[in-house]
């Protein structure tokens, strides 16, 4: 069965192939195949390279957020870790008091 299967298809196409109306139909037809897979793939493409460039995008916003959390993270620190004791936390508490004179009326 199945070389009889494959004799009739080489047969069909023989037949098809050696006829010059049907050879040029045949070829015409493959050649809009051959462009409409191309234009496919490269719209494909187009498609992967627009998904790339926006997860670049999402992935440099996000490392701006972490840089920025960061960022805000060491400058309290070096706020916190700037006494070491509780009276260096009141003088300099103290201090900033003094210079911002509070005006009663």
């Amino acid at each position: 069965p199945h070389a009889n299967d494959e004799f009739r298809r080489v047969t069909d196409a023989f037949e098809l192939l050696s006829n010059p109306t049907n050879r040029r139909k045949y070829d015409a037809q493959m050649q809009k195949d051959a462009q409409r897979r191309r234009k496919q793939h490269e719209q494909e493409r187009h498609r992967e390279q627009k998904r790339r460039n926006q997860m670049h995008r999402e992935q440099q916003e996000r490392q701006k957020k972490h840089n920025k959390m960061v960022q805000k993270a060491r400058g309290s620190q070096s706020r916190i870790m700037k006494f070491s004791t509780m009276e260096q936390f009141e003088s300099s508490i103290l201090s900033s008091t003094k210079n911002n004179k509070v005006y009663e009326t």
